[in-house]
């Protein structure tokens, strides 16, 4: 998956993310890129391996109780919605 940007018709910056394969030398996308003909993009490629649904699964499952007594979840939930309430960010130092 790599990101692809581009502007529009206003000369506006678009960004997507689209997943393409490397075959003998050259990027071939795995999906439309709806472009125009001779239209530059910019690519920034991510060649990290991409994970399987079983490989992510695993991944969820061995963090399962890593914050267990390390942190209070109630006081955190009640944390992130009077945040949200006030529409301030938390501040760095708590």
């Amino acid at each position: 998956m790599f990101p692809v940007s581009l502007e529009d018709s206003e000369g506006a910056a678009m960004y997507r993310t689209i997943n393409a394969k490397f075959v003998n030398g050259v990027l071939v996308p795995l999906e439309e890129l709806r472009l125009s003909e001779g239209q530059e993009v910019r690519i920034s490629l991510d060649d990290k391996p991409l994970l399987t649904a079983e490989e992510k699964l695993e991944r969820l499952k061995s963090s399962a109780g890593a914050w267990k007594g390390k942190i209070d979840g109630d006081a955190l939930i009640r944390q992130i919605y009077e945040d949200r309430r006030r529409g301030l960010p938390p501040l760095e130092d708590e």
